[in-house]
C-alpha cells in the first residue's frame, strides 16, 4: 500500500463557537503526520473567520464548503460526506486541540480491531490535556414495567488525566463522544444519512447504537488524545453568542430528546432524557453573569425574606424577560437566515 495516499478524510464540523477556529486548525496540522484529506464545513461563520478559512484552504489545498446559515452537527456531517472518498472519515469539532500521534493511534486501532468507530480520550478546557471529559462509555436500554429507559455511564468524567491514565486501555465500548470520532466510510454509507432530527445532543450515541446493531464494534483508544475547548462567546462577538444559544436552546433540546425517545422506543417520561435536556440548556443570564453569581442569588433567595427577597424576585423576573427577548431575537435571526440562505446545498470555495 502506498503510504503517501491518504486513507483518512478529516471532516471539520462547527460545533457551538467560531472563537477557536484558528487555534484548532493550526493544532490539527502541527500534530498530524499521517497523510489526510480535509473537508471543512463552514456554516454561517463571521466574515473574518470565513476569510481566514478561505485563505487557509487555498494555501493548504483543502475543501472548504460554505453555508450562509448555522447547521446542526448532523447536517454538517451529511454535507461533508459527498467529498469523502477515503477508507475512513474522522469527524472533528472546530474547537478541539490534538496531541501528537492522535490520528495514527485511531487508524491503528481501527485496523487491528476491525472497529467501525474509534474514539480518543477527550479532555476538556484550557490548559488542554489535563481534565478528562470522556473516555468511552456504556449505553444501554433498561426495560421496566413503566417502559423502556436509556441509561448512559461515562468513564473518567471530570477526572484529572494524570490520575486516570494508568487505568485506561484500548477496549470496546458502547459509545464514544463525537468531538473527534474515526468512522469507516462504508459504515456511514451503509447506515444512510446522519439523523438531522437529532439537533443538539446524542448524535454520537445514536450513531454508535446503530453501528452496534449493524454488527460493527466501537472502541476507545487512549493512545489518541484530544482536548475540547470551552466556548467564550461574549468575548468573541455577538455572532458567537447567537451560535451558542442556537446550539443549546431549550426548545430544540426538548425536541431532540423527544425524537430520540420515539426512535428507540423509550417511555415518554424517560427521566434521563429530561435531565439531560435541562442540563444542556444554556441561558443568556448564565453567560452574562456567570454560574457563581447565579448560585449566590439562589442562595440569597433561599435564606432571606422581606424586601431583599422581593428584590431578588424582581431581578430574577428581569433575567427571565431578558432570556425570552434574547430567544425571540435569535428566532428572528434564524428566520432571516432561512429566508436569505441559498437554495443550493452549499457552495465549495
Amino acid at each position: 500500500m502506498d503510504e503517501s495516499v491518504p486513507r483518512v478524510t478529516v471532516a471539520v464540523i462547527e460545533r457551538e463557537t467560531f472563537a477557536h477556529t484558528k487555534r484548532s486548525l493550526e493544532s490539527l496540522y502541527v500534530s498530524t503526520t499521517l497523510p489526510f484529506k480535509l473537508v471543512y464545513v463552514d456554516a454561517g461563520s463571521p466574515r473574518s473567520v470565513f476569510s481566514y478559512l478561505r485563505k487557509e484552504a487555498r494555501r493548504r489545498s483543502f475543501q472548504l464548503v460554505r453555508y450562509d446559515r448555522f447547521l446542526w452537527e448532523n447536517e454538517a456531517k451529511n454535507a461533508a460526506m459527498p467529498f469523502v472518498d477515503t477508507e475512513f472519515v474522522v469527524f472533528v469539532d472546530n474547537d478541539v486541540l490534538f496531541a501528537p500521534g492522535w490520528l495514527e493511534a485511531l487508524v491503528a486501532c481501527a485496523d487491528e480491531e476491525q472497529a467501525g468507530v474509534v474514539g480518543p480520550v477527550t479532555c476538556l478546557g484550557d490548559p488542554p490535556f489535563t481534565v478528562v471529559h470522556a473516555a468511552g462509555g456504556r449505553a444501554w436500554f433498561e426495560e421496566t414495567a413503566a417502559g423502556r429507559s436509556f441509561i448512559t455511564e461515562e468513564r473518567g468524567w471530570d477526572m484529572p488525566l494524570a490520575e486516570l491514565r494508568g487505568d485506561l486501555t484500548r477496549s470496546p465500548v458502547d459509545s464514544v463522544e463525537f468531538h473527534v470520532a474515526l468512522v469507516r466510510s462504508e459504515l456511514v454509507r451503509a447506515l444512510g444519512p446522519f439523523d438531522e432530527a437529532l439537533k443538539t445532543m446524542w448524535e454520537g450515541k445514536d450513531f454508535c447504537l446503530l453501528a452496534g446493531r449493524a454488527g460493527y464494534t466501537v472502541w476507545i483508544e487512549p493512545a489518541a488524545l484530544v482536548s475540547h475547548l470551552l466556548p467564550h462567546a461574549l468575548l468573541r462577538g455577538a455572532l458567537d453568542l447567537r451560535f451558542l444559544l442556537h446550539r443549546w436552546n431549550r426548545r430544540d433540546n426538548i425536541a431532540t430528546v423527544a425524537h430520540f425517545g420515539r426512535k428507540w422506543g423509550l417511555r415518554a417520561d424517560d427521566a434521563h432524557g429530561a435531565w439531560i435536556s435541562r442540563r444542556a440548556t444554556i441561558r443568556p443570564l448564565e453567560l452574562l453573569a456567570g454560574k457563581k453569581l447565579i448560585k449566590a442569588l439562589r442562595a440569597i433567595k433561599r435564606r432571606v425574606g422581606g424586601m431583599t427577597q422581593v428584590i431578588v424576585r424582581m431581578f430574577a423576573s428581569c433575567c427571565e424577560r431578558y432570556d425570552l427577548r434574547t430567544k425571540m431575537a435569535t428566532d428572528r435571526c434564524e428566520a432571516r437566515d432561512r429566508r436569505t440562505a441559498p437554495t443550493v446545498a452549499g457552495r465549495t470555495v
